[in-house]
């Protein structure tokens, strides 16, 4: 078990007075996206139209119907 929280904290205490700090800046992050053939390129979060046109080719999942490929059943 770590004992980096104890440590830390006995270490946070033995400063005086709290210092000044500032931060600043921008950081960029883009948000993942899949490519799915006959809607194209979804973003999350997903876009209202982009879940009709996926509701609209997306097909059921063959639970129980037939034996998944690669499947040893």
């Amino acid at each position: 078990m770590s004992l980096i929280g104890p440590a830390l904290l006995k270490s946070l205490r033995s400063i005086e007075r709290p210092g000044d700090f500032c931060v600043g800046g921008t950081r960029e992050i883009f948000m993942p996206t899949i490519d799915v053939d006959g809607v194209g390129r979804v973003a999350f979060p997903i876009l209202p139209v982009q879940a009709e046109r996926l509701a609209a080719i997306a097909e059921a999942a063959p639970y129980g119907r037939r034996a998944v490929r690669g499947s040893h059943a």
